[in-house]
């Protein structure tokens, strides 16, 4: 078995979550959530602290911010 480590798993996560918003595709971009999680934007990409519950107010915040990004 080659299982990835945490660190490659990481790596991997942020390479793909990268090009999805360099191409601009905030709905791809939210699919790398699970569909019942959280995510904090600490200051990144809202200027602001902001909980986003779920994929879906993850892809309103993305779709929002991804011509900046």
């Amino acid at each position: 078995m080659n299982a990835l480590s945490a660190a490659e798993q990481t790596d991997t996560w942020l390479y793909t979550f990268e090009k999805l918003l360099t191409k601009k595709d905030a709905n791809a971009g939210s699919k790398l959530f699970q569909k019942d999680c959280y995510w904090r934007d600490l200051v990144v990409f809202t200027w602001n602290i902001k909980t986003s519950e779920g994929q879906t107010e993850i892809a309103d915040i993305l779709i929002a911010v991804v011509s900046e990004v």
